[in-house]
């Protein structure tokens, strides 16, 4: 199920075909429900305000998300993953991501700093200790919304069919 930046819930029904639009696809990765709650808000609200429409999945933890993604069912161009439980899953996980998908943008949430040094290293744009604030999720969301664009500017969306893709300039 996808939720738009407003809220709204929209089945399977693609966002492309029904609004004409690019959509960014975010993936919250967390078993913490009241963290997710304020994850998926300030998402809905960032998002709103910078006009764009987002699908967000959710994901209590890094094993689920990684048997789904690998299986090809998803890709997303924010990932936001809570190392707090399983660390070298989640790590492991964003590893292959990163890998697989390099213009995916991942922030990172964790109980300390441990892990930012191996974080940065495979390429994550943000790394909050928890507890964190709205502000600072706001900040992580826009830095990779920036990030995100920056990497559009090198991209062109092309149709074929009914389907939508973005394609690197240095491709065409």
């Amino acid at each position: 199920e996808r939720q738009t930046a407003n809220g709204q819930r929209n089945g399977n029904r693609s966002f492309l075909e029904e609004e004409g639009c690019l959509v960014i696809y975010v993936g919250i990765v967390n078993h913490e429900e009241e963290l997710s709650l304020l994850l998926r808000r300030v998402l809905a609200e960032t998002m709103s305000r910078l006009g764009k429409s987002m699908g967000c999945f959710s994901y209590e933890n890094s094993y689920t998300f990684f048997n789904e993604w690998r299986r090809g069912q998803r890709h997303f161009d924010i990932l936001l993953m809570n190392v707090s439980l399983l660390e070298e899953g989640t790590l492991e996980a964003a590893r292959q991501v990163k890998e697989a998908f390099p213009d995916t943008e991942i922030v990172l949430l964790a109980k300390n700093d441990n892990l930012a040094l191996q974080a940065f290293q495979l390429g994550v744009r943000h790394y909050l200790l928890l507890p964190t604030t709205e502000a600072a999720v706001k900040e992580a969301v826009l830095r990779c919304v920036r990030g995100m664009e920056g990497n559009w500017q090198r991209k062109i969306l092309v149709k074929s069919g009914t389907t939508w893709q973005l394609v690197p300039l240095a491709e065409l």
